[in-house]
């Protein structure tokens, strides 16, 4: 093959290349794009190796270089440290894929809030409604649970359900983001459940006049938990719908390079439930706090949740 030959057959290749450098460049590759890149890397390396030993003259051989150097650099020599890998996760990459994915995040809301809010509605016009989902004995349990004198705990109390919290709140997340191998069925299905729930119990909560001290107690952790449960069903429909819809690829390699995405939506929706997990174990049911600055703190959680999600990482850190 001479030069010639071997440059044309290549160049598709090589402008990609230099369109996924200059992403990756300014942090806005997503997973797949940076999986494509060092295919394309490696690739780009090859054609250097062969085109010093089959003597293809020096400006192929020059521009090969620099592209090879161009990706060496990004690769190895810009690498951030290990310890400013958690903040540009939390602060750019999982922002970034929460909008990246915003159709799934909005499915994932809609599926999540509708059945709440008709089941809410329904049982509040019928309260006989709640007893066709949960038992006597559980909505008595929902009600007694958010009385102001059990929601009140001291230290020890505090701690014991963090661990609680924890547990459950990443049993929720799982279950909705698991669910998305079963071509997203089970996403769709726990979303649903967990807000048909959600509407019973709210709306049972406030026929028994808890409305205030139970929205009191809610609001602060909520803005992370019900947003991280909402991002990882979002994650789950992405990794469904990777199976369902597999296009052109295997069935296997669609679902992994969905997998890759939903991963890093899963990751960061752990870290808000975390958080969540705290402020309701040691501050949503603090006996010291009056319920006003409670409301008032939990206003500022959902104001400071969406800006968040919608503006962090747009600029390179």
């Amino acid at each position: 093959m001479n030069p010639h030959r071997f440059e044309q057959e290549n160049q598709q290749f090589w402008q990609e290349y230099q369109l996924l450098l200059a992403k990756v460049e300014q942090d806005d590759a997503s997973q797949p794009e940076l999986t494509r890149f060092f295919h394309l890397y490696r690739r780009i390396c090859q054609h250097l190796a062969l085109a010093r030993q089959r003597g293809y003259g020096d400006a192929l051989i020059v521009k090969l270089e620099g592209a090879a150097l161009a990706g060496h650099q990004l690769l190895y020599q810009r690498r951030p440290e290990w310890r400013q890998l958690p903040s540009r996760f939390l602060l750019q990459l999982f922002p970034q894929a929460v909008r990246r994915h915003w159709r799934w995040m909005l499915l994932s809301t809609l599926l999540f809030l509708l059945p709440a809010l008709v089941i809410m509605l329904w049982t509040l016009s019928d309260p006989m409604m709640a007893l066709t989902i949960l038992s006597h004995e559980e909505l008595d349990n929902i009600a007694k649970m958010h009385t102001p004198e059990n929601q009140q705990r001291n230290f020890t109390g505090d701690l014991s359900m963090f661990g609680y919290y924890i547990m459950h709140n990443i049993g929720i997340s799982f279950q909705v983001f698991a669910g998305g191998i079963a071509f997203g069925i089970g996403s769709v299905f726990y979303l649903m459940f967990n807000g048909i729930f959600f509407g019973v119990a709210s709306a049972h909560i406030v026929q028994n006049g808890l409305t205030i001290p139970f929205f009191a107690f809610v609001i602060t952790h909520s803005a992370f938990e019900v947003t991280a449960i909402i991002i990882s069903g979002g994650a789950g429909l992405l990794m469904g719908y990777g199976l369902l819809a597999p296009g052109q690829q295997r069935r296997f390699d669609a679902l992994r390079q969905a997998a890759a995405e939903a991963i890093l939506l899963a990751g960061g929706a752990a870290c808000m439930l975390v958080l969540a997990a705290l402020l309701e174990a040691f501050w949503s049911g603090s006996e010291m706090l009056p319920y006003a600055v409670k409301y008032a703190v939990g206003t500022l959680a959902w104001i400071g949740v969406a800006l968040y999600l919608i503006l962090a990482g747009r600029k390179r850190l």
